[in-house]
């Protein structure tokens, strides 16, 4: 059986029932749901499964029972909802929260899409500011907000994703003008929500103050088992 690269794998309209051809291809993404797979391929460690839905508020039977599938595989799951995906963003991300996957407002092939995912961005930008319990990847919307942060407090002016799915989805595939369009929706929706760029700043700071805590947290946990091994090492 003849292996495909990740580079070949976006020209294909691949079904959920196809993906068992491959082999040692850690990301696929792009895969409609039209069978569930009780056995991912070998090597698989992301998914990326198109919304299907019957309304804007209700995931098929199919595409959630492929997400729980796959998720008890081991396998990390991403929700990707089209420009055109008309969608309950609110809803989305509650049962994202319960069910433990990840969401991808992914690009459009052609530039006439970009203001409709634009749009689909900023929609989700908007109820990100308002979920009390996803803690999940919400892609682009998380890693803008990480390039907020990095603007805001460090100065930076540019980000590089260090994930496969991010630069092989977003970094490689969507020009520049598309990009800074879809940021400018993102900044104006995360603005409005937290009530102007001054409120903005500080829930950012917030975040940032969390990730320091946590980061703390870890090492204090770290240390506190380091001596506990020299103690009993000692003993």
């Amino acid at each position: 059986m003849q292996t495909k690269t990740l580079n070949e794998l976006h020209d294909i309209n691949m079904k959920s029932s196809e993906i068992n051809q491959l082999s040692n291809i850690p990301v696929i993404w792009g895969v409609e749901v039209d069978e569930i797979v009780t056995r991912p391929p070998l090597g698989l460690r992301q998914i990326g499964l198109l919304w299907d839905g019957e309304a804007p508020d209700m995931i098929s039977d199919n595409l959630i029972d492929s997400v729980i599938s796959f998720s008890l595989a081991g396998v990390e799951v991403i929700v990707e909802i089209r420009p055109e995906d008309r969608i309950d963003h609110d809803y989305l991300l509650v049962i994202a929260a319960n069910a433990g996957f990840c969401i991808s407002a992914i690009p459009p092939e052609r530039k006439s899409g970009v203001e409709t995912w634009s749009n689909q961005c900023a929609r989700f930008a908007d109820a990100l500011m308002a979920a009390s319990n996803f803690s999940g990847n919400l892609y682009p919307v998380s890693g803008y907000l990480t390039y907020l942060v990095m603007e805001y407090f460090g100065g930076a002016k540019a980000a590089v994703p260090s994930d496969l799915y991010t630069r092989q989805r977003f970094a490689e595939q969507v020009p520049q003008n598309w990009s800074d369009i879809a940021k400018s929706h993102m900044r104006k929706s995360l603005s409005d929500a937290a009530g102007g760029e001054n409120e903005l700043k500080g829930y950012l700071g917030s975040i940032l103050k969390a990730i320091h805590g946590e980061a703390r947290r870890q090492r204090l946990q770290q240390l506190k088992a380091w001596k506990s091994t020299e103690s009993q090492t000692a003993a």
